[in-house]
């Protein structure tokens, strides 16, 4: 296996121009295109585990410093949002073809930010799926800001700067700017719309991006296909055994068409004959509170959803229930479907998820949406 070229891009001009470090493996298409978090870098457990995959199945893999990160010049302090994403935007464009972006936490929002961008722009968007790891989706309002007690507010308003404790490391600082500058960007509440299927993962025991946070984003991609795989005993920095085994799985599923899940586990069940009661976000987030992290196996039929095998589940509706509006999206909630056929693998230690239509991509076959177990119990699809 090669290794990947070492190469740099001048982003920006002036004082605000910095040289962005860039690892890229060339091959076919889609390729893979990956966006680290905040304080990351190019050479971390995923991106590596990205690249081995790539090498693997000759798929070209595309990945980066942001400024004032790994190997890229420019000051950490002086990163915002603006910033990152525009270095984001002009690596992306030393790509060819379609693109499976893959980001985690901050690149998480940066993925989304990118794809809308790329839809928007007048060749149409090459982002053909997004793969996102614990998203941090508004991170700096909803993360940061709002987490902060008065003294660290304070700060940052006065000092224009809040070194905040770490469990992985020292402090690390919190710009004025990058909170004002990161309000420029915010998707709030309003529905969010990339024009691909997304696949999201999220540890349950993740205490700077917590699981509901990713359920809430479920909810704002109510046109979009959407799964979102909650991990029982997974975390920020130790998302849990099997983790890069899942997100490899997760991007060949994307990239190939290739399903990671073994063919005796799917079941057609059987299509309610009538249509299911539509209830608003509010209503229905009760319902994935309860049954979020308890036991729940869903499949998918590609372009519609299916009845749930067992327990209850919460997915966001066909897109035809968006509320424009209202600026969120509508949820439908069904309870114990009969008729249908239980997976052979089944567990009572697994975690539910929640779905949109399946792939788009797969409509001549049934998709399982993901339930992963932790580190005990049975092992699952």
């Amino acid at each position: 296996m090669s290794d990947p070229s070492f190469s740099t891009i001048a982003v920006g001009a002036g004082p605000a121009g910095r040289d962005i470090a860039i690892l890229s493996r060339p091959g076919g298409s889609p390729g893979l295109f990956f966006l680290g978090g905040f304080r990351s870098d190019m050479a971390g457990s995923k991106a590596e585990a990205l690249d081995a995959l790539a090498a693997e199945h000759g798929l070209a893999m595309t990945r980066f410093d942001y400024s004032g990160h790994g190997r890229s010049g420019g000051r950490f302090e002086d990163g915002t949002i603006t910033r990152w994403l525009e270095e984001a935007r002009a690596v992306f464009a030393t790509t060819a073809g379609p693109q499976v972006v893959i980001g985690s936490s901050m690149g998480g929002w940066l993925a989304l930010l990118l794809a809308v961008a790329e839809r928007a722009a007048d060749g149409g968007s090459r982002v053909a799926g997004l793969v996102l790891i614990a998203p941090a989706v508004d991170m700096t309002r909803a993360l940061m800001w709002d987490a902060m007690d008065r003294k660290a507010r304070k700060a940052v308003e006065e000092a224009g700067v809040w070194h905040r404790p770490s469990a992985h490391g020292e402090p690390y600082p919190i710009t004025r700017g990058l909170i004002e500058d990161g309000d420029r960007h915010l998707f709030g509440d309003r529905l969010i719309e990339t024009g691909c299927p997304v696949h999201i993962l999220q540890g349950v025991l993740d205490a700077d991006v917590p699981w509901r946070h990713a359920q809430a984003l479920v909810a704002k991609l109510a046109t979009d296909d959407v799964v979102l795989t909650l991990v029982k005993d997974g975390d920020h920095r130790r998302p849990g055994p099997g983790a890069l085994a899942r997100l490899r799985a997760a991007v060949r599923a994307l990239a190939g068409g290739v399903s990671p899940w073994p063919a005796a586990i799917f079941s057609r069940a059987a299509e309610p004959r009538k249509a299911e009661r539509v209830r608003p976000r509010a209503a229905a987030a009760s319902s994935i509170a309860a049954s979020s992290p308890a036991s729940s196996e869903t499949f998918t039929r590609a372009g519609r959803p299916e009845s749930t095998t067992s327990g209850t589940t919460v997915r966001t509706a066909p897109s035809a229930t968006a509320s424009a509006t209202s600026g969120s999206a509508r949820i439908a909630s069904t309870g114990r479907a009969t008729g249908a056929a239980r997976p052979a693998a089944s567990s009572s230690d697994t975690h539910s998820a929640i779905a949109s239509p399946a792939f788009r991509s797969a409509s001549s076959r049934v998709t399982p949406i993901a339930v992963q177990p932790g580190a005990s119990g049975k092992t699952t699809p």
